[in-house]
């Protein structure tokens, strides 16, 4: 019997991951062009747009929104795949089939989750390390130098750690609403509307008490998205 529950945990761990290969794809591929390939175009440019490409890569722990710089790419990768492979993941359970023939396997609904967890997390971070060892590698080549390896790691942290907390999110409103649709616009509404009503709050507390914003930046306050 525990073979037959070790052979089912391997079979969903590996066919999820199938299912999220051409996410994970699509991701590789877009961080490649968003920051190895702009690495390359702006050593070819200058010394100072090679320095300001890998300072720009600092700006993520502020996830900045601003589409003037090419931040704003990893800013939308944030939004959007956590999203996809929570919602991709756990599909089966918006099916009444497929949740039937998958709870009827010899495994418990913990190890399932788990599995699904598992291979969701790995899909997602992956192209987060393949991109930061490819900078690396293609910043060691190239004349003017080579980016901080702490800026980096910063980098890969933070990318990562708001990538999970976009896909737990998904997975919890997964297991409180039956319809995939509905579940995507909950995920968007659960993480957007406290960043809506802050800036709502703020824009109208700046109109109507004098001094508001000097005494935001005096004390240098940031946003937390």
């Amino acid at each position: 019997m525990s073979a037959k529950i070790l052979s089912s945990k391997k079979a969903f761990f590996w066919k999820n991951c199938k299912n999220l290969k051409w996410v994970a794809f699509a991701q590789c591929l877009i961080l490649f062009i968003s920051y190895p390939m702009m690495l390359i175009f702006a050593n070819e440019v200058s010394d100072e747009a090679f320095i300001d490409f890998g300072h720009s890569l600092l700006s993520i722990q502020s996830v900045s929104y601003n589409t003037s710089s090419g931040i704003s790419h990893n800013t939308l990768i944030l939004l959007i795949f956590p999203v996809l492979v929570g919602l991709i993941s756990f599909r089966y359970l918006q099916n009444a089939g497929a949740s039937v023939r998958t709870h009827s396997m010899p495994i418990t609904r913990i190890q399932l989750m788990s599995e699904h967890l598992l291979s969701g997390l790995i899909m997602l971070i992956a192209p987060y390390i393949l991109t930061t060892l490819m900078l690396y590698l293609v910043g060691f080549t190239l004349p003017h130098g080579t980016i901080d390896l702490k800026v980096l790691m910063i980098w890969c942290f933070f990318s990562i750690f708001f990538s999970t907390i976009f896909f737990s999110g998904t997975v919890f409103s997964g297991m409180i609403i039956g319809n995939t649709v509905l579940q995507g616009v909950f995920v968007y509404i659960m993480f957007l509307l406290p960043t809506g009503l802050n800036t709502l709050i703020t824009y109208h507390l700046n109109v109507f008490l004098k001094g508001y914003m000097e005494m935001l930046y005096h004390t240098s306050f940031t946003y937390p998205l």
